[in-house]
């Protein structure tokens, strides 16, 4: 029940949802960590989980050596957020079964895959919404980047999880186990598409660009596979055609997807900033890290 309800909060109270409830997220944290630990503890052998789990043991171990050098050495500043966002991707994972072995752990996963399933709709549907009524359901806390991306008159929905630009990168990572699932071609080709234009109303330039290469990938692979006949690749072809068609008259009539035709790659806002960390190089060398 412990972990469910982990996985249930981690999927769907981010920092928009957290924000509006008045939940600080180093709160979150915490409960992500003592009670992913309490859990481990209650349900697992320590020692046999040791043994078959040591990996994720090693991370725990670096990040333990990390935070005992920034103690030691002064950095006390937001140091213990930063360990705490560490520790939670190990814990996670120890709380996931690694083997198939009973009911217990297929029932587990299952939920699992519910769980990402719903999310994802829920997290395409709310950015969908928002981009519909041009006003966002939760805000995110940083205004000062809302106001900067959307200075251009473009919107950009903010969905659940923070800015635009995490919220792109779950929804195309989720997209991408689609397109290599066992899902039926047109369970496949309808929920990329839902996630598409999610990303699209992110405005997320690389995530609208990677998202397109995924169906590039998919359709390609389909289409060299002697798996799949004739009459089946020209329905795809077709199915994908018309998806194509659709996509390219939404991004054209309206201003969804638009920083990636209305702006330079490199615009001062966006792509310079990525670049600015370089600058550091005009004061150091390689040498001096």
């Amino acid at each position: 029940m412990i972990v469910r309800l982990i996985y249930l909060l981690l999927f769907f109270l981010g920092e928009n949802v957290s924000n509006l409830l008045g939940i600080e997220l180093q709160n979150i944290l915490y409960f992500f960590v003592v009670f992913g630990i309490l859990a481990i503890v209650l349900n697992y052998s320590l020692f046999n989980l040791f043994i078959n789990r040591k990996d994720e043991y090693y991370i725990i171990l670096v990040i333990i050596v990390l935070f005992s050098f920034r103690f030691f050495s002064g950095i006390l500043s937001d140091s213990v957020r930063s360990i705490l966002v560490l520790f939670v991707t190990p814990i996670l994972f120890l709380l996931v079964p690694q083997n198939i072995d009973g009911v217990k752990t297929y029932n587990f996963k299952k939920f699992l895959m519910s769980l990402l399933f719903w999310f994802f709709v829920i997290e395409c549907a709310i950015a969908v919404f928002e981009f519909f009524i041009k006003d966002h359901v939760f805000l995110w806390v940083n205004t000062t980047f809302d106001q900067i991306s959307n200075s251009d008159g473009a919107f950009r929905s903010n969905s659940i999880h923070g800015a635009p630009l995490t919220n792109a990168l779950l929804v195309t990572i989720v997209n991408s186990f689609i397109v290599i699932s066992n899902l039926k071609s047109k369970y496949k080709l309808f929920l990329w598409s839902l996630g598409f234009i999610a990303v699209l109303t992110f405005n997320a330039r690389i995530a609208i660009l990677l998202n397109s290469f995924i169906l590039i990938f998919y359709f390609g692979r389909i289409f060299f596979s002697t798996k799949y006949s004739v009459n089946r690749k020209m329905i795809i072809s077709i199915g994908v055609f018309i998806i194509s068609l659709i996509f390219l008259y939404l991004i054209s009539s309206t201003n969804i997807g638009s920083r990636l035709f209305d702006r330079e790659l490199f615009d001062q806002s966006s792509g310079e900033q990525r670049l600015a960390i370089f600058d550091i190089f005009d004061y150091y060398s390689i040498y001096s890290f």
